[in-house]
């Protein structure tokens, strides 16, 4: 495993997306680099911090929709303005989201960017 790749790798082998020859791959590579075990282990801190951050602040309902426990809609809105009133319900839905999740997903971005720019040097060091 080269160090070009490994940010995307390891986010990979985290989520347990990686094929069983891959997953090996991995593995052998972390036992013997320390620099992207310490980043794996980054990666598992960010994604449990977010995991727990979006667990304390969404509320239950949208807890219980995204966990596949929200009840099921009887009938689409029939008419264009129940159309409308949907979607702009869904869209300020998805605006509150995003404002919940904004330093969670600023936090990931800036490791995600400090991984590359490591690697970045890694390859331009000739390691």
């Amino acid at each position: 495993m080269t160090h070009e790749i490994e940010a995307e790798e390891l986010s990979a082998y985290l989520d347990g997306e990686l094929t069983p020859k891959k997953k090996a791959g991995v593995d052998r590579h972390l036992e013997a680099c320390a620099e992207c075990r310490d980043r794996l282990e980054s990666l598992r801190k960010a994604s449990a911090r977010f995991r727990a951050e979006a667990a304390r602040k969404a509320p239950e309902s949208l807890r219980e929709a995204v966990l596949g426990g929200a009840p099921k809609a009887e009938a689409a809105p029939s008419s264009p303005l129940g159309f409308a009133l949907a979607l702009a319900v869904l869209l300020l839905v998805l605006l509150g989201v995003g404002k919940l999740f904004k330093p969670q997903i600023s936090q990931v971005f800036n490791q995600v960017m400090a991984m590359v720019s490591g690697a970045a040097q890694s390859v331009g060091s000739g390691n």
